[in-house]
């Protein structure tokens, strides 16, 4: 991501779009902006770059398959969002969050338009945004979304776990929405706690970073990582445990409107 202290008005970058993907990367668009109650301002999709154009404007972080790139000028803040085809061409198969070999997919793809959207999101109220910001808010979207729609887990199991009534085996074959007509809809508090469980453990015990320690970069994602591992945390002991879905988007609303300081120290101290 090419990102630092960013405020603004988004606009599509002067390069030009691929509509490659557009209308997966738009579905968790929408999927980010109904959880958190957001307007849909800027389509996802009108902002996406091939590798070419990325690679252009931003050289070898290509290779790390998901760059947000942020270009500020006297008009405004230019932007392009670049996700790698092969992962999007995964994630338009299947989300399903909870078979293994699309897990991968499902965070890059979700991490890519979290950027997006929290950046869109800020900037339209004139606000900065900080990379550490968009790092933690990303860790914790993904646990959004991978446990708010998608599949159920297999009781006792890890291996890829059945479709729920919310999933379809192809991104074409119809719309799907967050919790409510998704598979924890109706569920018990015993699917809801094994799927947090699951989720935690894929994002955050078994992660691994690309930089290394010592580096700017690394330090940052390990710092986000950390403080997403304590806030959901949180969230599985008193929401995920009583079943609290309601409470649990409302408290996610509330973190994802907070300021810089609050945020940080809500995870801090979760």
């Amino acid at each position: 991501m090419d990102a630092g202290e960013e405020r603004g008005s988004v606009v599509p970058p002067d390069s030009g779009s691929n509509a490659q993907g557009g209308a997966a990367l738009e579905m968790t668009q929408r999927w980010l902006s109904e959880l958190y109650d957001l307007e849909v301002s800027h389509p996802v999709g009108d902002f996406i770059c091939s590798a070419e154009q990325a690679r252009r404007l931003v050289g070898d972080q290509v290779d790390r398959g998901e760059v947000l790139i942020v270009h500020e000028s006297a008009d405004g803040t230019s932007v392009g969002l670049y996700i790698a085809a092969s992962a999007i061409a995964s994630y338009e198969r299947t989300t399903d969050w909870l078979l293994s070999e699309r897990f991968g997919a499902c965070c890059l793809v979700t991490e890519g338009v979290s950027h997006f959207v929290y950046l869109s999101f800020r900037a339209s109220n004139g606000e900065e945004v900080s990379q550490l910001e968009l790092e933690l808010q990303a860790e914790v979207d993904k646990y959004a979304v991978g446990l708010l729609s998608g599949s159920e887990v297999r009781s006792g199991q890890d291996a890829p776990p059945t479709k729920g009534a919310g999933s379809r085996d192809h991104f074409g074959a119809g719309n799907r929405t967050l919790s409510r007509s998704g598979v924890l809809s109706g569920n018990g508090v015993g699917v809801i706690l094994e799927r947090s469980r699951w989720l935690r453990r894929k994002l955050f015990l078994e992660a691994e970073f690309l930089d290394p320690t010592s580096s700017e970069l690394g330090l940052r994602y390990r710092t986000a990582h950390r403080l997403a591992y304590r806030y959901t945390a949180r969230l599985e002991e008193t929401l995920c445990m009583s079943g609290g879905l309601p409470e649990l988007e409302r408290e996610l609303r509330r973190f994802y409107r907070m300021g810089a300081s609050a945020k940080l120290r809500k995870a801090e101290t979760a």
